[in-house]
């Protein structure tokens, strides 16, 4: 979408009834131009002609969440605590959320972002960045005197993480009433994922009110907890096995997991790196993972998570969504990136 087109659909979302005499002279150009602006936005699919019904928000994905600007050390050799350690440094655009709606959006879908960005340089960066790779930010918030996120990591020799700092303060400025505001595109959206970057709040509000189509990532054993204080409902939770045992009570895996579906998750999928996954579907399953020349471990969880949105939406069955986690955990973990710069619906459907 061109920056004028942008300004054409703001103005029409403010007025649907406004006349195209009307634009021109609010954007002081002429009607003619107008014209030929409002012809690509139906042709892109954006309005639908007369009127100017507009389709935002139907059959898209909304993700809310973190979205972070990566920085990751990739150490050549084993880690050496206390000292310099010789590797490779890159900055790249992470976050739990995030990298779950660029995964989507590569696959061809249409997916909304809604994020904390601080208004600076990361921030303008980020947003241009998803906008080039086909995710809709015009939900994303960006705050005054804010910092955009950061997330810095050291990866041991094979790729692995060793420790990591995360910066993600403007998160909290997030709030369940900013999210209270974006119901037309809630309701209306196919699926919707939050990790739990944002506050307890704002996943009770989500879990209260779209929990059919809700999938809730934990991002970490220390986040995980606000499932404990917000769940009511969800369509699907993925944690790993540790986040696992903050969400689940039980002696074993298989009770933990079943404890998570009593507190009202319809499906539960337990992410176990090398070993595959254990997930919920009327009864326990497990299918292993897929063998892959490891790389960068880093992204292959919301990789996971986008799969099983993907395959939701796609009307598969639950088994074969966690097949295609599966599928893109592997692209991933083969790439130097957190996403898949190869990744569009052909390789996942060829894979």
């Amino acid at each position: 979408m061109t920056d004028r087109e942008k300004e054409i659909l703001n103005l029409i979302r403010r007025n649907p009834l406004i006349s195209q005499n009307d634009l021109a002279k609010e954007l002081n150009i002429t009607r003619s131009s107008v014209a030929v602006h409002i012809s690509n936005l139906i042709r892109k699919g954006f309005i639908k002609g007369k009127g100017y019904v507009l389709t935002e928000g139907v059959d898209d994905i909304v993700v809310i969440g973190g979205a972070n600007v990566d920085m990751s050390g990739h150490v050549s050799n084993d880690v050496k605590r206390y000292d310099s350690n010789p590797g490779k440094i890159n900055t790249t655009y992470g976050g739990v959320g995030r990298n779950i709606a660029e995964n989507l959006a590569r696959l061809g879908l249409r997916v909304k972002l809604i994020t904390a960005l601080g208004d600076d340089y990361h921030g303008d960066r980020m947003i241009k960045y998803c906008e080039n790779v086909g995710i809709d930010m015009s939900l994303a918030k960006k705050y005054s005197g804010e910092r955009t996120s950061i997330y810095m990591q050291v990866l041991n020799e094979i790729g692995e993480l060793d420790v990591a700092v995360s910066d993600m303060a403007v998160l909290d400025k997030l709030t369940q009433e900013t999210i209270m505001d974006y119901h037309h595109y809630l309701s209306a959206a196919k699926a919707i994922v939050v990790d739990c970057n944002v506050s307890g709040p704002i996943i009770r509000y989500l879990s209260d009110n779209y929990s059919d189509k809700l999938f809730i990532d934990p991002v970490s054993i220390t986040k995980a907890d606000k499932i404990n204080e917000a769940l009511n409902q969800a369509y699907c939770i993925t944690p790993n096995a540790y986040e696992l045992d903050v969400i689940g009570s039980g002696e074993n895996l298989e009770e933990k997991l079943t404890n998570v579906v009593q507190k009202g998750a319809a499906h539960v999928v337990v992410t176990l790196g090398e070993k595959g996954v254990v997930f919920y579907d009327k009864r326990l399953h497990q299918t292993p993972a897929l063998k892959a020349s490891l790389i960068n471990v880093t992204g292959a969880g919301d990789a996971f998570v986008a799969g099983l949105v993907y395959g939701f939406v796609k009307n598969k069955s639950f088994a074969d969504s966690v097949n295609d986690g599966l599928k893109l955990s592997k692209l991933t973990v083969e790439s130097l990136t957190t996403v898949s710069q190869t990744l569009n619906e052909n390789t996942l459907e060829a894979s």
